[in-house]
């Protein structure tokens, strides 16, 4: 689903602890009945009905006929307005722009926020353009994630909500993880539910690139040696810290003034043995 964040600016304080309260239901429950929703969020049911129906225009929510009962579900839209609320209140993301990019498994747009203080800060920082990255698993053209990734252990019941939520949280990790290796990823900003907010990077993917792009007389094959002696230097120094990138490809590798390479994309990432382990298995 594409985000639309029109309706964030008019959604108040009781709209959100209605979402949460649905959130939360849903753990154990499909489709959460009214009276839960209210028992959690601490309403009135008849002011939780009169916000679900608001809600329910801009399709955060849907209601849902059960076998005995009638009850609401949160919705993928509901579930982006939670994540984009937490990260919006510590300054985060204050405004999303114009969709960048659409994946297998996410979508990514162009947002504008702050970096958070490690500290308190006397003044605001300068607001800077960043990166939103939205996991979207369970598409009909990615279905066989939950056995090809390990992000659900041996659960067999989860939702594609909670799956999304799990994938962007390993991501986060990961990519803070390298960043602070010195590995050459964007800056980590933000992370919540199954959003990440990251370093906005000027330049172009791999497989952007081309022979015309080049002033003529570049000797093409002096720079292809140099994109492969580097990159292969890249999966040593990876296999060196014991990790393996599964899927280190043209795609997901950007190239900025002065051939600065930044891994677009971290996931998915093994460990050793963990990828020994499943060759093993084969």
């Amino acid at each position: 689903m594409k985000l639309d964040a029109s309706a964030l600016r008019y959604l108040g304080k009781e709209d959100f602890r209605v979402l949460s309260a649905l959130e939360i239901g849903s753990k154990n429950h499909q489709v959460v009945p009214l009276s839960m929703i209210a028992s959690l969020c601490r309403m009135r049911p008849g002011g939780v009905n009169s916000r679900l129906a608001e809600l329910a225009k801009h399709r955060l929510v849907s209601k849902e006929h059960h076998t005995s009962y009638e009850g609401f579900r949160l919705t993928y839209g509901g579930y982006d307005y939670l994540a984009l609320y937490a990260m919006s209140q510590r300054g985060t993301v204050l405004g999303v722009g114009r969709q960048i990019g659409v994946g297998k498994e996410s979508d990514v747009y162009l947002v504008e926020g702050r970096y958070p203080c490690e500290t308190e800060c006397e003044e605001e920082l300068p607001t800077e353009s960043f990166v939103l990255k939205i996991e979207r698993l369970g598409r009909t053209s990615f279905r066989t994630v939950k056995t090809n990734r390990d992000y659900v252990g041996r659960r067999t019941h989860v939702s594609w909500m909670y799956m999304s939520r799990l994938a962007a949280e390993k991501e986060w990790l990961f990519m803070k993880a390298l960043h602070q290796h010195g590995f050459p990823t964007p800056k980590p900003v933000d992370w919540n539910r199954h959003c990440i907010v990251m370093e906005w990077i000027e330049g172009r993917t791999l497989e952007q690139l081309h022979p015309e792009d080049w002033p003529e007389g570049t000797d093409m094959l002096q720079i292809a040696q140099y994109l492969y002696n580097h990159l292969m230097k890249l999966i040593i120094r990876l296999a060196e810290h014991g990790l393996v990138h599964g899927d280190f490809n043209e795609f997901n590798l950007m190239i900025r003034d002065g051939f600065t390479f930044r891994k677009w994309s971290p996931p998915p990432i093994l460990t050793q043995k963990n990828c020994l382990s499943a060759m093993s298995t084969v």
